[in-house]
């Protein structure tokens, strides 16, 4: 597009309008010299639609001390409030698919970032970032200004890393302003031993297909005592997904896991800290 056109455009358009179609534009030209497969253009634009949207939507999980049953953190989770209905990390994935994955993502966290101020002081935010966004020059302007003892960086396992030594290089700055790196979903998929020892992360995240009914599958305690251990031994804390009952919280406590998050605690949220006191311990 011209610097002439591109003007007439401006005159007639929304800042809404003349911003998507940047978008499209510069996608557009790169699925042409990359040779997309038909029906990449829709979902190109259906993704560039969303990100000029209000989606997608954030949600709060909170994570607890196990010990003490007190708050400690929330999760933010992006929740997509449109067609087609479908999970979250199939809207990220498509988005990735036509080159839009980080734009995306670094929505989804300066969404998630506008309530930080109003969390309990001694609690933390959590946010979700692929390999990419966490290597790109954008995470870190849109982290520039926040205070990183505030937040963990939760590295996501849907992508494949292939370039350890950028990731790591990238999470050396963030770790100089304070921040936090997690594993999630360790102990499947790409989040295996081999991953966790490459990163070195600073939190743990046992995958819910452990921690689900761990107090009666011996296996299942196996590979979480195996991944506390580790974490020992590389001084991270581990934190157990998907907890939903007194007797799955009593097993990953004696395993000596540090933290948890589930529907026992808490469904994500708008606003979950309105109704739970961080500093109360949660009811069992």
């Amino acid at each position: 597009m011209t610097g002439t056109a591109a003007t007439a455009l401006a005159e007639v358009l929304s800042e809404r309008d003349v911003h998507f179609l940047g978008l499209l534009e510069r996608r557009v030209a790169t699925a042409g010299r990359t040779n997309r497969p038909s029906g990449t253009l829709f979902d190109l634009e259906r993704i560039a639609h969303v990100i000029d949207s209000d989606q997608p939507e954030i949600v709060f999980q909170p994570i607890v001390e196990l010990a003490s049953g007190a708050v400690v953190g929330y999760e933010a989770l992006s929740r997509f409030r449109c067609e087609p209905s479908r999970s979250p990390d199939v809207w990220f994935a498509q988005a990735s698919r036509v080159g839009l994955g980080i734009e995306l993502e670094l929505k989804a966290v300066r969404s998630a970032l506008e309530v930080l101020g109003e969390l309990p002081r001694c609690a933390f935010l959590s946010i979700n970032v692929s390999a990419p966004t966490l290597c790109s020059a954008g995470l870190e302007a849109v982290l520039a200004a926040v205070p990183g003892d505030r937040v963990v960086l939760e590295l996501t396992e849907h992508q494949r890393i292939e370039d350890y030594d950028r990731l790591n290089a990238a999470m050396a700055q963030f770790r100089e302003g304070g921040f936090r790196l997690a594993v999630d979903d360790a102990g499947t998929g790409c989040a295996g031993f081999s991953h966790i020892l490459k990163v070195s992360p600073d939190v743990i995240k046992l995958d819910r297909t452990i921690t689900r009914s761990i107090d009666l599958h011996t296996a299942r305690q196996d590979m979480a005592t195996s991944l506390a251990a580790l974490a020992r031994g590389l001084g991270a804390t581990v934190v157990a997904e998907g907890i939903e009952t007194d007797s799955e919280l009593d097993a990953l406590a004696g395993i000596g896991v540090h933290e948890g998050q589930g529907y026992l605690f808490g469904r994500p949220a708008t606003r979950p800290w309105e109704v739970l006191d961080a500093n109360t311990s949660t009811a069992r």
